[in-house]
């Protein structure tokens, strides 16, 4: 009769230890959750209401514009979003909340003077069209951000179809674009892949960064031999190298 306790025991032992580990189960990555179409956010509130939804996927555009906005927080599950178009919210002094944003087909920031720099977008690697955009025309613009005086947090992005800065007179460096290695240029055939400055558009007002002299972080894409120097478009800033004067290193004052 001992000898049959002990042994209820020691089963016992066993079975537990098979329970326990029969209920751990591996770290499951999260689900997408898709948000077909535009989303048009005029409001702190109705930033807050669309972040509790915790989309990780917008195959429209996301467009961020209200005098209240202060919090791109409750966004943070975003991941891949077509287009992002961030104006008008002079409120808002960080793009912490995009986080985890990989990658987009376009971004556009602008008029967003409480701005001093793009922290929030350094998990941005990529600026192309997605598998469900239906458009090709692909960039990053920053236009008329007068506070906005670093681009650093954009160190990990290596591919942009097309980058856009103008009009940001607290810019004096383009450090953050370092590490973008490859573009295809926006439109080739009519469009600079890269414009920094100057007036593209006829009769448009001067669009320089009147404070901008570091260009040394477009070495690398300007010097990989795929980068047509066609697709470069500059003027009206502090310093105005050309693409020359890049890649034989005299790209900063």
């Amino acid at each position: 009769m001992h000898k049959l306790a002990i042994y209820f025991f020691f089963f016992g032992l066993l079975l537990g230890c098979s329970t326990s580990d029969q209920i751990e189960e591996p770290d499951m990555e999260p689900q997408e959750n898709i948000f077909d179409g535009n989303i048009w956010l005029q409001t702190q509130q109705e930033v807050d209401d669309f972040g509790a939804e915790q989309y990780t996927v917008v195959t429209g555009y996301v467009w961020i514009a209200g005098e209240d906005i202060v919090s791109l927080a409750p966004l943070n599950t975003l991941i891949h979003v077509d287009r992002f178009i961030i104006e008008f919210s002079p409120g808002l002094t960080s793009l912490e909340g995009l986080n985890s944003v990989e990658q987009v087909r376009s971004i556009s920031i602008h008029y967003c003077d409480g701005l001093t720099s793009l922290s929030g977008l350094e998990g941005l690697t990529t600026i192309k069209p997605l598998d469900f955009s239906t458009s090709n025309f692909s960039w990053i613009s920053l236009f008329k951000n007068s506070n906005l005086a670093s681009i650093a947090a954009l160190s990990n992005l290596t591919y942009a179809q097309g980058i856009r800065i103008t009009t940001n007179n607290a810019l004096t460096s383009l450090d953050g674009l370092q590490n973008v290695a490859e573009m295809n240029g926006v439109y080739p055939d009519t469009t600079p892949g890269v414009i920094i400055g100057g007036s593209i558009l006829v009769n448009s007002e001067n669009e320089g960064n009147l404070s901008l002299t570091d260009f040394c972080a477009l070495t690398t894409l300007f010097s990989n031999g795929s980068f047509n120097p066609d697709w470069y478009y500059y003027g009206e800033n502090a310093y105005n190298p050309s693409f020359e004067d890049i890649i034989n290193g005299d790209c900063s004052l």
